[in-house]
């Protein structure tokens, strides 16, 4: 197990990097106040920082005994999460990010867990939504839109 947490946490710290990175093609200030690209690398640096937490734990903890080797469906969560958030990196571009958070929200509701399609439904229309009205609204930094102008 310690080896799969090392495992992923570096590749989520390796998808964070690249987020940052590609979050400084974007302006952070626009207009005086947080552009497209203040989101992006706060979240990059977050994801960054916490995915080290498990990475660090993985020397420090003493070796149980019984335990065993890690299997490749132990990834599973970090899988679909991981590929949602790459999912959303593509999709933004055409459905805009609001619509694409509340998509990887629903599919990350739904498979990593057993949760009812009622919350699943709930989550997906929500996470957009939220994310609209704390963004645009309330701090005005304008989230990328896509087709359908949201």
């Amino acid at each position: 197990m310690r080896m799969a947490n090392r495992i992923a946490s570096i590749i989520i710290f390796l998808f964070g990097l690249l987020v940052f990175i590609g979050a400084q093609k974007l302006d952070y200030i626009l207009k005086g106040i947080p552009g497209p690209g203040f989101l992006p690398r706060w979240v990059a640096l977050l994801i960054m920082i916490l995915a080290l937490v498990p990475f660090i734990k993985s020397f420090t903890k003493h070796e149980v005994e019984g335990e065993q080797p890690f299997k490749f469906a132990e990834f599973k969560n970090a899988g679909i999460i991981i590929g949602s958030a790459v999912a959303v990196m593509l999709l933004t571009k055409f459905i805009g990010l609001s619509l694409a958070i509340g998509l990887m929200a629903g599919v990350i509701a739904k498979f990593t867990g057993p949760t009812s399609w009622k919350k699943v439904i709930a989550i997906t229309v929500v996470t957009p939504v939220a994310a609209f009205v704390l963004f645009d609204i309330i701090l005005s930094v304008p989230l990328p839109t896509g087709i359908f102008g949201f």
